[in-house]
């Protein structure tokens, strides 16, 4: 049991849950399990192949199990792995370092135990299933192989999220660090040796199917070992930050405001968007909210309108994660129109049943009032009566209470009072 493998591969396969160093090209597998209908779906490399233990057949596709879990933080998932279960994973590394096979590398993992007292297992270097795995927890805590030898002292607590990373260089050296922190290295293994990898290798599976089941939040790998201070830029899981990679950010002046635009790459843990602007006649203030997507790596687009803007206008984005956390992106400036005098516009659509919109555009920061009468000039409805800050405004009028007909709709803001004529057609 647990017994020293001449070739082990040691496979990890660093989870970036909850914050990522960006990737380089070299990333060449990662899975994030956050689609819980597709729990084997690559976002970068191959997909998973989820198998299991049945009888004779160590690999067989019909009998594995997994379980679709809560990951570390809000929007990110996690799988659970059934115990005699286990991934099947092609890399598509091919062989480098000098040897037949795979000798330079590095993998990662997100991953959870429940408790310990029992062992827990990453990976198998081939597909075979044949031997008792090549990397485990020990059931006192301790992580690595019987030969290079596990940590000298107990590193995983249980019920915890830990990130463990395993950078390989064989015939170099061999380094694992947890959370942030070296906690074992060594130059013992030689090319082609223990941790070699094999085209398609196994994840978190054993022969005997006597080992626990693990949480497991993400997995990464790579074409190469990290360096030191690459492994150590990813830290814990739980105190690293959630970026949200900014593509670009561009503010257009249109006919209805400015158009903000803007892209990002990547995603996670991205609660949203606060919009906010900086004028000649105000100092920064938000002006609107965006969400975001969470965690995912598809681009995505956002924009948003700001139909008040007026003269020179400075706008910034602060992006929240959902633990609260914040940055501010780059500042972009416009020139809106200037405003030159009051204005009410007609209503659009006109006729309508039952909402229009009223565009109106006001000098100065005041009170303003726009109401609606019938015919006889009794007041039937109010949609506007508060402070508005100076700019281009938008205002909706919902009819449902009124009957088909011809109605005014009057402004006062300041001296400026201004009456248009509207229809609603039911």
């Amino acid at each position: 049991m647990k017994r020293i493998q001449q070739r082990a591969f040691f496979l990890v396969a660093m989870v970036l849950l909850t914050s990522l160093v960006s990737y380089s090209q070299q990333l060449v597998g990662r899975w994030t399990f956050d689609n819980s209908g597709n729990l084997e779906a690559a976002s970068t490399g191959n997909n998973l192949n989820l198998a299991g233990i049945n009888g004779g057949n160590l690999n067989d596709p019909a009998v594995g199990t997994q379980t679709a879990i809560s990951g570390p933080s809000g929007g990110n998932g996690a799988v659970t792995i059934g115990i005699g279960s286990q991934y099947i994973v092609t890399h598509g590394i091919g062989a480098n370092g000098g040897g037949l096979t795979t000798n330079e590398y590095t993998l990662a993992f997100d991953f959870r135990v429940p408790a310990l007292g029992a062992w827990y297992t990453f990976f198998q270097t081939n597909q075979t299933n044949s031997n008792d795995a090549e990397f485990f927890i020990k059931p006192t805590g301790e992580i690595g192989q019987g030969n290079p030898g596990y940590t000298s002292l107990p590193v995983v607590v249980a019920g915890t999220w830990h990130r463990l990373i395993v950078s390989i260089d064989l015939g170099n050296f061999f380094r694992y660090y947890l959370d942030g922190t070296l906690i074992k290295e060594g130059t013992s293994q030689g090319i082609d040796g223990q941790f070699a990898l094999d085209p398609t290798f196994i994840l978190f599976g054993d022969n005997d199917g006597d080992d626990a089941s693990i949480d497991i939040a993400e997995v990464a790998m790579w074409d190469y070992p990290l360096t030191g201070a690459e492994a150590l830029a990813f830290g814990a899981v739980e105190s690293t930050p959630l970026p949200v990679e900014l593509t670009s950010f561009t503010a257009s002046a249109i006919n209805k405001g400015i158009e903000l635009a803007w892209n990002t790459a990547t995603e996670i843990n991205n609660y949203g968007f606060d919009v906010e602007r900086k004028s000649s006649l105000e100092e920064w203030r938000k002006i609107g909210f965006v969400g975001g997507h969470g965690t995912t790596n598809a681009p995505q687009q956002y924009s948003f309108t700001d139909a008040n803007a007026y003269g020179k206008t400075s706008y910034r984005l602060k992006q929240i994660d959902r633990d609260g956390k914040f940055e501010y992106g780059n500042v972009v400036e416009v020139t809106a129109a200037i405003l030159s005098h009051f204005s009410m516009d007609q209503n659009y659509p006109n006729p309508f049943n039952p909402t229009t919109k009223i565009d109106f555009s006001i000098l100065a920061d005041g009170l303003v009032s726009l109401k609606v009468y019938n015919l006889l000039g009794q007041e039937v409805a109010t949609i506007v009566n508060q402070h508005l800050n100076a700019g281009k405004h938008i205002a909706t009028f919902n009819a449902s209470n009124l009957i088909s007909g011809v109605y005014f709709y009057k402004i006062e803001a300041g001296s400026f009072t201004s009456i248009k004529k509207m229809m609603v057609l039911k």
